[in-house]
Order: structure tokens, then C-alpha cells, then sequence
């Protein structure tokens, strides 16, 4: 007898097709293709702010001459502003860093 408590891990391969297939057919490419893009802009969004994070804090620990040895903290702001141009956090982040190197 299918379907107990635990037994869903017993499907065989093609069981396994036709149900991913099925819930496919289900959702719709429409509602799938929605999720997907919803889910890489979230992605890309947390690797912005983490980027400029990751900026902001290592020119503001950089020294008190401004100093960014090799450049990190600069490269990281413009890879923040390189994924989506449009946020103003990756902007903000990159002001910071050139200001703290220019020791303004």
C-alpha cells in the first residue's frame, strides 16, 4: 500500500517525472516563470546590500588615513552598482568608500 507516512521517498524515477511534470502543467509557465524572476531579484538585491555592506564596513576599517591597500572595499562598491545600476544603495556605498580614501 502507497502513500503512508514516509513511503514518498519509495517513488521510482519515472513516478518521480510524472509528478514533477504534472505540477509544472499545474502551476503554468506563466506563474513559474513569475517565481523564478521573483526569487532572482531578491537574489540579486541581497547580493547588493551585501556587497555594499562588505564596502562600507572594510573602508571604515581601513585605518584612519583612508587607506584601501588593494583596492576591495572600491571593488566591491562598483560590483554592488555593476548588478542593478539602478539602487541607490550600491551608489551610496561607492560615495562612501572614495570618500574615506580621499579622507574627506
Amino acid at each position: 500500500m502507497r502513500g503512508g507516512a514516509g513511503e514518498g521517498s519509495n517513488l521510482g524515477n519515472a513516478e518521480n517525472e510524472r509528478l514533477a511534470l504534472s505540477i509544472l502543467t499545474d502551476v503554468g509557465h506563466s506563474s513559474l516563470t513569475a517565481a523564478t524572476s521573483s526569487k532572482i531579484d531578491m537574489d540579486v538585491k541581497a547580493t547588493i546590500d551585501s556587497l555594499g555592506m562588505q564596502a562600507v564596513a572594510q573602508a571604515a576599517l581601513s585605518g584612519e588615513n583612508g587607506d584601501d591597500k588593494d583596492g576591495d572595499a572600491l571593488c566591491k562598491a562598483q560590483r554592488a552598482i555593476m548588478l542593478r545600476p539602478s539602487d541607490m544603495e550600491g551608489w551610496w556605498a561607492l560615495a562612501y568608500v572614495r570618500a574615506r580614501m580621499a579622507n574627506l
